[in-house]
C-alpha cells in the first residue's frame, strides 16, 4: 500500500486554543499528489501561518499581539483506494495526522538547516545573554513559559538570591493574544517584582525594578540559562529605547545610550503656472506671484542612534535588528514605528575592534505630514 495523495486542512486563529475564534472551516485546504517516484508529500505551511500573524505593539506587553494558533489535519489516500479515517482506512490502522502549535513570525539562518528548533533546551527567547539598561529602568526579557518552557526564574544580586518566581504552570485554557494567560488562579506577581504575561504565545516578560544583576532561567530539561544585567549611568546623552521583533518572533528591547542625530528629507512635486494677466490694452504679470507652484510636499524623518560600548555578542542582536520587519522607538511615552535604513552592517569583533559599538540609521515608518485619509 503506497501513498497516492494527501489533503491538508489548516486552521490559524488567535484567542483561546480551540475557542470561539477558530472557524468551522479551515483557512486553507490543500491537495497534493505524489510526484514521480517520490513516496513522501511535504506541506510548507510557515508562510501560510505568517499571513495570519498580525503583529501589534504599543509599548504595553499586556496588549501585545505577536502570535497565532495553528491546527492541522492531514488525510492520506493510498493507491489501493483506502483513505485515512474511513472504514477501510481504519481497518488498516491508518488515521489522519493531527497536530497543533503556537506560532510566531520567527526565522532560522541557512546554516541552521531545515526547521531549526530555536528553543532547543532553552527558554530565553532572545540571542544575547547580556542586557544593558539605564539605571532605574525596568528590564523586560522574553521567556517561553509554555509546555516545555521555563517554570522558574531566579533573580540574584551577586551570590544572593533576591527572589524566585516559580509559578509558571501551563493550564488548559492557554491563550493566543486576545485573552489573558493565567497560571492556575494565582496572579504572577511577588511584592514589587512582577512577571507580566504577554498573553498569547505563552511568552512571559521578566521585569523588575529591584537592584539585581543576574537572572537565572530554569529550562524544561533542568539546565539553566543565565542573563547578566548591567545598569549604566549615562551622564551626557538621553538613552533611546528601541523595540523590534527578533529571530524568535517576539518583541525584544534594545537601548541606545549615546549620540542621537535627527534629520528630515523633503520631496516636492512642482509645476509651472501661467501667471499672465490679460488686460484690455496689454498683458502683464505680478512679480509677487510664483511661476513655479508646488503641487505636493512629502517628508520623512530619520534618526541615527549609537549603542555605546557593548559586548561582542551584540553583533547577533544587530543582525536581527537589521533583518526585522517590525521595529519601534519610545518617545515621550509613546511608541512609534521605525525601519532600519542600512543595507550593510559590519559585525565587529573584540580581537579587531577592541571596544565595540554600533551606529544605526532608522527612518520613521510614516510621513511627516499626515496624509491618511
Amino acid at each position: 500500500m503506497g501513498l497516492k495523495k494527501a489533503t491538508l486542512e489548516l486552521w490559524v486563529y488567535t484567542g483561546l486554543f480551540n475557542g470561539s475564534n477558530k472557524t468551522e472551516n479551515p483557512q486553507y485546504a490543500i491537495n497534493k499528489s505524489v510526484m514521480g517516484s517520490n513516496t513522501v508529500i511535504s506541506f510548507e505551511i510557515s508562510e501560510l501561518i505568517d499571513d495570519y500573524i498580525n503583529i501589534q505593539f504599543d509599548g504595553k506587553y499586556d496588549s501585545i499581539s505577536q502570535s497565532a494558533w495553528a491546527e492541522w489535519i492531514i488525510t492520506r489516500t493510498y493507491d489501493d483506494g483506502t483513505v485515512d479515517g474511513s472504514d477501510t482506512g481504519e481497518a488498516t490502522g491508518q488515521t489522519p495526522i493531527n497536530g497543533s502549535a503556537i506560532c510566531w513570525s520567527g526565522y532560522g539562518y541557512f546554516e541552521e538547516g531545515v526547521n531549526p528548533d530555536l528553543l532547543l533546551n532553552k527558554s530565553l527567547m532572545q540571542t544575547n545573554t547580556i542586557v544593558y539598561a539605564p539605571s532605574g529602568e525596568i528590564i523586560n526579557v522574553p521567556i517561553f513559559t509554555g509546555s516545555g518552557g521555563s517554570s522558574k526564574v531566579i533573580y540574584k544580586k551577586g551570590d544572593n538570591i533576591v527572589d524566585i518566581i516559580n509559578e509558571y504552570t501551563v493550564v488548559t485554557d492557554v491563550t493566543a493574544d486576545m485573552d489573558i494567560y493565567t497560571a492556575d488562579t494565582t496572579n504572577i506577581s511577588a511584592d514589587i517584582i512582577s512577571f507580566s504575561s504577554s498573553e498569547s504565545e505563552q511568552v512571559s516578560i521578566a521585569s523588575s525594578i529591584l537592584d539585581y544583576d543576574s537572572i537565572e532561567i530554569e529550562n524544561a530539561d533542568g539546565s539553566f540559562t543565565y542573563v547578566t544585567v548591567k545598569y549604566l549611568q549615562e551622564c551626557k546623552y538621553n538613552p533611546n529605547k528601541v523595540y523590534f521583533i527578533n529571530k524568535f518572533g517576539v518583541v525584544q528591547e534594545l537601548w541606545f545610550f549615546k549620540r542621537r542625530d535627527d534629520s528630515m528629507s523633503v520631496s516636492r512635486e512642482n509645476y509651472n503656472s501661467n501667471i499672465i494677466q490679460n488686460g484690455t490694452v496689454d498683458s502683464s504679470y505680478s512679480v509677487n506671484y510664483a511661476q513655479t507652484q508646488t503641487l505636493s510636499v512629502d517628508s520623512t524623518k530619520s534618526i541615527k542612534l549609537n549603542t555605546g560600548f557593548v559586548d561582542e555578542q551584540f553583533g547577533d542582536v544587530m543582525k536581527e535588528l537589521m533583518l526585522t520587519k517590525n521595529a519601534w522607538i519610545l518617545e515621550n511615552g509613546k511608541v512609534y514605528p521605525i525601519t532600519p535604513k542600512l543595507d550593510t552592517l559590519s559585525i565587529k569583533k573584540s580581537v579587531n575592534d577592541k571596544l565595540i559599538d554600533y551606529t544605526l540609521d532608522f527612518e520613521y515608518a510614516f510621513d511627516t505630514i499626515n496624509n491618511i485619509r
